[in-house]
C-alpha cells in the first residue's frame, strides 16, 4: 500500500479537526499526534494507527481521522488504496 513512484498522492479535501480537550488545555498540555492512515480508493479513511501521540489526544485524533476525506491516490487514472502519514498538532497558541 505504499505509494508507487508514478502515483499521484492522495489530497486531503475535508479535515475535521478534533476539539482541544478542556483538561489538557487547563493543564497546558501540548503535543503532536502522528498517525498512519489507509486512504481507500473512494477517498475514505479505513484504518488509523497512532505512531506517536499523547494519551490526552490519541482517541480524539483516531475518531477525527476516520471522518477525513481525500481525493484518492491514482496511478494512470486508477484510484488505489495507500498509506498516508498525517500530523495533528495540539498547540495552545492555535486556540
Amino acid at each position: 500500500m505504499q505509494i508507487p513512484e508514478e502515483a499521484v498522492p492522495p489530497v486531503a479535501l475535508d479535515r475535521p479537526m478534533p476539539a482541544y480537550p478542556d483538561g489538557a488545555r487547563r493543564s497546558g498540555v501540548q503535543a503532536e499526534v502522528v498517525a498512519r492512515v489507509v486512504v481507500d480508493e473512494d477517498g475514505s479513511v479505513s484504518a488509523v494507527e497512532i505512531l506517536r501521540g499523547h494519551p490526552d489526544f490519541d482517541a480524539l485524533v483516531r475518531e477525527a481521522l476516520r471522518h477525513w476525506r481525500f481525493r484518492p491516490a491514482t496511478v494512470d487514472g486508477q484510484a488505489l488504496a495507500v498509506y498516508q502519514i498525517v500530523r495533528v498538532p495540539f498547540r495552545l497558541e492555535n486556540l
